[in-house]
């Protein structure tokens, strides 16, 4: 499954995304920094028009930003 998760560079979605990883799931982190990792999206939930350009394919989304 690929899943989606909002705040991977914190405390709570850093685990969620270990977790998920482990389980053998893809995921893909959305977060708000513009220096961004290898499996990593900017968002901005502040602004919704990013929303657009998420990838295609995502199965589920865990929203954990704070």
């Amino acid at each position: 499954m690929r899943v989606l998760v909002t705040g991977t560079r914190g405390f709570v979605g850093a685990a969620i995304e270990r977790r998920l990883t482990d389980a053998g799931h893809t995921v893909i982190g959305a977060v708000r920094r513009r220096d961004l990792g290898e499996r990593e999206v900017f968002l901005d939930l502040g602004d919704p028009s990013p929303i657009r350009g998420l990838p295609d394919g995502i199965d589920a989304v865990v929203h954990s930003a704070a």
